[in-house]
């Protein structure tokens, strides 16, 4: 089989394009791992990333592969929902969305990790030190939610606990203001430190990366939405139960087992529309901070050997989904279209 890749991304993205550019590049090596092979006069056109970037390619089979992290779909991301021949989801979550805005056929298909760059990691038994959280990812409202509080109320009130958030790319204004604490200072250009807690904005190389998720004794995952979210399979794969909001698309691979899961509030936050400068509603699963703090607080005091025995679940739960189980699920659906002559035509999704 070949299909065109219609989406290519270049690996320099960065902010919140980030995560569909890595996850992108990966779906494409696993799939032609698995022989998968490309042209672009192949009949299907496979288009993997945010809907906005969607563009109907005349004369093929146009595959959507994409997500979301709301229930409110903003027109931008309803219209390729309508135009695409099908659509491709990480999760049930995202298909149970999109099947109210389009009558074309949804299939759900897992991203993956990979598991051999995400290695698990016997953290120190003895810890005579803080203990470290990690958060990765953009500095957004909707990924960030409560760790602002968090830091107040807590990790900078204690000399046992330390906060590092990890960025790539993202706006670099108002860092302090983010975390509502003068004392943390610019050393460097995108790198900010106090006394218990670091924020990075550069571009590292994954082994770096790797390194921060094994310093890391928990991970700090409270978002109001996700698609699918990357970050927080990762690092269970390394032996991180994260604290996780129990909504939206990780509850694909998220369980009372593997992570520390925390209830939420659904509610609609006012945003402001980047095309008309409109007030517009976000609906949302904000984490419920009571939840969020006792997890924190759960993890600071669980003995080693249960702490252990968690991050072995986490890890033995990532290793359900891989990047190659990813390619093959993609492949199994895309061979539906690979023997049809025209366009679309499938009924039957399988949800």
């Amino acid at each position: 089989m070949k299909i065109h890749w219609a989406t290519p991304a270049s690996g320099n993205e960065r902010g919140n394009s980030l995560g569909y550019s890595y996850s992108n590049r990966q779906l494409r090596k696993a799939m032609h791992d698995a022989g998968v092979g490309e042209s672009e006069d192949a009949k299907i056109a496979l288009h993997y990333g945010f809907a906005g970037l969607y563009k109907r390619i005349p004369g093929k089979i146009n595959i959507l592969f994409t997500m979301f992290e709301s229930p409110h779909l903003p027109e931008e991301v309803n219209a390729p929902l309508r135009d695409a021949d099908a659509i491709i989801v990480p999760s049930l979550w995202c298909a149970q969305i999109f099947e109210r805005h389009t009558t074309k056929p949804i299939y759900v298909c897992p991203l993956g990790v990979d598991l051999s760059a995400f290695p698990f990691k016997k953290r120190d038994q003895r810890r005579n030190r803080p203990f470290r959280w990690l958060y990765v990812g953009a500095p957004n409202y909707r990924k960030l939610t409560v760790v602002p509080e968090l830091y107040q109320a807590l990790f900078r009130r204690t000399a046992n606990a330390e906060l590092y958030i990890k960025m790539t790319g993202a706006s670099q204004e108002g860092v302090p203001e983010m975390l509502e604490d003068s004392s943390v200072e610019q050393i460097s250009e995108g790198l900010w430190r106090s006394e218990n807690c670091t924020v990075d904005n550069r571009f590292i190389p994954h082994e770096s990366l790797i390194r921060l998720y094994h310093w890391a004794d928990g991970f700090l995952f409270a978002h109001c939405g996700e698609g699918f979210g990357l970050t927080g399979l990762e690092a269970m794969a390394t032996g991180l139960a994260p604290v996780i909001t129990a909504y939206s698309g990780v509850m694909e691979y998220a369980t009372p087992e593997s992570a520390r899961l925390c209830r939420y509030c659904f509610g609609a936050l006012p945003t402001e529309d980047a095309r008309t400068g409109e007030t517009v509603f976000q609906w949302l699963g904000w984490p419920n901070r009571e939840d969020v703090v006792n997890e924190v607080t759960k993890a600071m005091l669980e003995s080693p050997k249960e702490a252990l025995r968690r991050g072995r679940l986490a890890r033995a739960r990532a290793e359900e989904f891989s990047w190659q189980a990813t390619a093959q699920d993609l492949c199994r659906i895309l061979s539906e279209y690979d023997t049809l002559d025209g366009v679309g035509a499938n009924s039957n999704p399988t949800v």
